[in-house]
Formats: C-alpha cells, structure tokens, sequence
C-alpha cells in the first residue's frame, strides 16, 4: 500500500488517524480484503477481484448477523481459516437486550 498512513500491524497515532480517517478507514478496508482472500468466506464471496472500496461497494451486499452466523458456528467449533487466517482472539455472546443472545467473533491488532 505505499506510503499508507495506516501500516497492519502497527498503532498509528490517533491524531494521525483522525486527520485522515476516509484514508485509513480504505485503506483498513482494502487491507482486511487482502487478508482474507484466501479464506473460506473471502474464496465463497470473491475477494480475490476486490481491488478498491468501489469493487467492495458494488459486490457485497450489505448483511446482518444471520448471513455470518454459520461461519461464526464453524469458527466455534474450531475450524480454522473461515473468515480470517488466524482463529479469532475472543468469542462472546452478546447480552440478547435486542433479541436472542448471539455470537460474535473479535480479534485484537497486535
């Protein structure tokens, strides 16, 4: 990505950030894409021809919980390489105060 004011892997300073945040929010964007190309969920829904923000807007559709839910469920059961590379850092179940208690995958920028 260049000179990226966002590098993966790093804290970049948070008013770096804010200056700049339709940059970094793409360039965040394009660099989780990149990551999970080879992945089950990047392979089933065509990552590896997403190559701008324009590419992502016009091909996936926006979604709610219930389209991931079945990923989230083979990531609980261990699968490895389904929405990410690495398994994530944290599965938790949400408080339920909208509805069902539900799922949810997070993983921590080291």
């Amino acid at each position: 990505m260049g000179s990226s004011v966002f590098q993966v892997g790093t804290v970049p300073s948070l008013t770096v950030c804010c200056r700049n945040v339709a940059t970094v929010q793409k360039e965040l964007l394009l660099s989780y894409i990149k990551k999970s190309r080879n992945t089950y969920y990047g392979r089933e829904h065509g990552f590896s021809e997403l190559h701008s923000v324009s590419d992502f807007l016009s091909t996936q559709p926006l979604t709610r919980y219930d389209h991931y839910e079945q990923y989230i469920h083979e990531i609980a059961a261990g699968k490895r390489n389904v929405m990410s590379e690495k398994l994530p850092d944290v599965l938790a179940m949400t408080s339920g105060t909208s509805g069902k208690q539900l799922l949810c995958k997070s993983s921590f920028l080291s």
